[in-house]
């Protein structure tokens, strides 16, 4: 009885694992990184509530700020950050560079 259970549980009980630790340590696909935001928040220079912009090239990773120009209620021109739509102006988004 012992040696049926060594010779086909065994080795399924290994093969199960080795797939399991294969899988487990797979590294993520990181082109979901790249991908363009087109909508983005940005915190209104008067108000600093965060405000809906359409029609924007960015990505969640980079090294340069994604940025646009805005009116305030001067009716001046001023640069804003762009951040990740529905995290209250808090995440970031880099200009979008396509590959």
């Amino acid at each position: 009885m012992k040696s049926n259970f060594f010779k086909i549980v065994l080795p399924a009980f290994a093969l199960m694992l080795a797939i399991t630790a294969s899988l487990a340590f797979t590294p993520a696909d990181s082109s979901e990184d790249l991908l363009k935001i087109t909508v983005a928040e940005y915190s209104h220079p008067d108000t600093q509530d965060c405000t809906f912009k359409n029609e924007v090239e960015c990505q969640s990773t980079g090294s340069d700020i994604c940025t646009t120009i805005v009116k305030n209620n001067a009716d001046d021109n001023v640069t804003v950050d762009l951040y990740l739509v529905s995290s209250n102006c808090i995440t970031t988004l880099y200009k979008y560079i396509p590959e």
